[in-house]
């Protein structure tokens, strides 16, 4: 197996490991200037690696969470090997990206031709490309892979317990200042997410923070198909830490947590000091395993297959169609017969792409029937909410009596049901003409006093049915101006 040179650097460091056949041979970390050209970093780094033939080495660049752009798309359902165009074309339009441009790449959790699509789409910037290649030159080194950081832990974890799993494994790795959480099903990762860790060394702190993230990751989980409870790991390099750490969250989750330490569970991979991650891709890429993500060979639709026999017998009738028409150069006498055969012979080649028009119409019409059913819960809260509450509460128009809390909101298809709390039982009235006034269905549910609000002692419960006349939002509460909406970061 050839030999893989696994990068990561940032202002104050440079980190690298080497490996072959799945061995980390050396690791180790070079200290940086402040402000060094890209130039003086391949310098620098091709005077620690010169004696590991450096230059005939796989080099594999990991970046760190703040150097890429991460998304989460929902697509329609469509076949596997049409979802790179579809994810394109979503690409496009995000990243300004186009078909020939690296730096892109996407990973799939979920979905198939019948469920809609969950995506992972990671991105780099066109400027930190060129700066990486500047260093990858200056070092002498052949740049054969950019990947992210984060995905050095499920190819470390795979390597320290190797073979597919039935059921769900969630695993967490822990570094000092950030945690990386993924859930594999069968083998394919249906769920990667990092999260930040607060500035303490305290374990109660640190699983306090991994504690909300796995309760999260367990509803998300939930609503999938029921493959049992799933088997829960902590990843490290200490193994005092991921015991006491373990103990924690059992206690908070009530649910096993087992401890998983990659060096002593698997003794052929020695860390020797470099961060895990970097240390997993390395050793995957010299046993020539393909990264999650690979930003410069991003996923494709695969090529069309050419069937020989097919353009043989188009070659054979184009000859056949020019002496056809030297032939009627000499005789008019034939014209009407041979038009016909021409004709016919034309009918023919377009039966096949009126055959393959049919299944391009039953995936459209699997697409309208999921926009259909799946309305835009988003623009509907907005909607309801201006309709529970017409006036700010410092509006001089502002009915007191009819102030309506909302207590708790369920969703479901085209459903929306909330408790709410009123001043009284004469403030429900109103608010379900304002619903019906904009074309919802509301039925009132359950209603009866309540103390848990004292100036709100009156307890309701009411279900929306979302309709399509609903989806107009240009109705009784268009006159109420909306309040200034703030952009959230994506995170």
């Amino acid at each position: 197996m050839p030999t893989a040179i696994a990068l990561h650097w940032n202002e104050k460091s440079l980190h690298y490991a080497v490996a072959q056949d799945g061995q980390i041979e050396a690791a180790s970390s070079i200290p940086l200037e402040p402000n060094m050209s890209p130039e003086a970093i391949g310098q620098r780094l091709a005077e620690s690696l010169a004696p590991y033939s450096s230059g005939r080495a796989k080099t594999i660049v990991a970046l760190s969470r703040s150097k890429l752009q991460w998304q989460h798309l929902s697509l329609p359902p469509c076949p596997a090997e049409e979802l790179p165009a579809l994810v394109q074309l979503q690409a496009e339009r995000d990243f300004n990206s186009n078909e020939d441009d690296l730096g892109f790449d996407f990973l799939p959790l979920a979905g198939d031709e019948q469920t809609p699509h969950e995506v992972l789409t990671v991105a780099v910037d066109a400027g930190e490309l060129a700066s990486i290649r500047q260093v990858c030159q200056a070092a002498d080194l052949a740049l054969e892979r950019l990947v992210p950081l984060t995905t050095g832990w499920p190819a470390l974890v795979n390597q320290a317990s190797p073979g597919t799993k039935l059921g769900t494994q969630i695993y967490v790795a822990l570094t000092a200042t950030e945690a990386t959480l993924w859930a594999i099903r069968i083998g394919q990762v249906v769920l990667l997410r990092q999260f930040q860790l607060a500035a303490s060394n305290e374990p109660a702190t640190i699983a306090s923070a991994v504690g909300s993230e796995l309760r999260r990751t367990l509803l998300a989980l939930s609503q999938h198909a029921n493959n049992g409870p799933p088997a829960i790991s902590l990843v490290g390099n200490q193994h005092l830490q991921l015991a006491e750490l373990s103990k924690l969250l059992k206690e908070k989750l009530k649910v096993s947590v087992q401890p998983l330490d990659v060096t002593t569970q698997h003794p052929g991979l020695d860390i020797k000091g470099s961060s895990p991650p970097l240390a997993g891709l390395a050793a995957d890429e010299s046993l020539g395993h393909r990264p999650l993500v690979d930003l410069l060979h991003p996923r494709r639709r695969p090529q069309a297959n050419i069937n020989v026999r097919t353009y043989a017998l188009a070659g054979t009738a184009g000859i056949l169609l020019l002496a056809l028409v030297s032939w009627l150069g000499y005789t008019n006498l034939q014209a009407p017969l041979n038009q016909a055969a021409t004709d016919q012979a034309e009918l023919t080649l377009l039966e096949k792409p009126l055959d393959s028009l049919k299944n391009f119409e039953q995936r459209a019409e699997t697409i309208r029937n999921w926009n259909a059913e799946v309305p835009n819960l988003l623009l509907h809260l907005e909607q309801v909410s201006r309709l529970i509450r017409p006036k700010t509460l410092d509006s001089e128009n502002f009915a007191d009596e009819h102030d309506v809390v909302l207590e708790k909101l369920s969703l479901e298809k085209r459903q929306l049901t909330f408790d709410a709390l009123a001043r009284n039982n004469r403030a429900v009235q109103p608010l379900e003409a304002r619903l019906r006034k904009a074309n919802y269905r509301s039925q009132r549910g359950k209603s009866d006093p309540s103390t848990s609000v004292p100036k709100y002692p009156w307890h309701f419960k009411s279900t929306i049915e979302i309709t399509s006349a609903s989806d107009n939002f240009d109705n009784a509460t268009s006159t109420t101006p909306k309040p200034p909406q703030d952009e959230e970061p994506q995170s």
